[in-house]
């Protein structure tokens, strides 16, 4: 959002100053705002489909093939509304449980919720462990790496765009 703000808002050059770590000098540098790109974070044989937005996953435990996706704004706030009316009412909130029906979209090509959640009240707890920590650390990322040249010694380095206080102020 920011990036996109920077960019709508003065174009997709940002000039800054960096140090060169070689000769010591300060060299002006302009960075491509559009030069960006999403990573997606390797882990366990996890792979990522981002037509669908959905993450496919082989448990270790139970060798169960499982779709996840990545929660929206209104999946998290679903999730805080769910445990604010358990807990109004005096009923159990299980975050876990709660997590699985939200995110996981189908196990071995199942995707009755009803099943799922019977599914999910059995799972092994690492395997629940392996899901939770897939969604915490796979999540997509944005690389703003870039080439910078050091226009005194010519010594080359990648460096993301420095996001700073001064990235909306063009006047300095």
């Amino acid at each position: 959002v920011l990036l996109a703000a920077r960019i709508s808002g003065y174009g997709a050059g940002y000039t800054v100053l960096e140090y060169c770590e070689k000769c010591e000098d300060r060299t002006e540098h302009e960075y491509d705002l559009n030069k960006r790109e999403i990573n997606h974070e390797r882990y366990h044989d996890l792979e990522y489909l981002s037509e669908q937005n959905l993450y496919k996953i082989t448990l270790p435990k139970t060798g169960l093939k499982v779709e996840m996706i990545n929660f929206s704004k209104e999946d998290e706030e679903a999730m805080s509304q769910e445990k604010k009316q358990k807990l109004k009412h005096k009923l159990g909130y299980n975050y876990t449980l709660s997590f699985l029906n939200r995110a996981v979209v189908t196990v071995d090509g199942v995707s009755d919720k009803q099943m799922l959640t019977k599914l999910f009240e059995v799972l092994p707890a690492a395997d629940a462990s392996v899901l939770k920590d897939v969604y915490n650390r796979a999540k997509p990322t944005i690389s703003t790496m870039q080439e910078v040249a050091c226009s005194g010694c010519g010594t080359s380095a990648r460096k993301d765009v420095p996001l700073s206080w001064a990235f909306f102020r063009t006047d300095i």
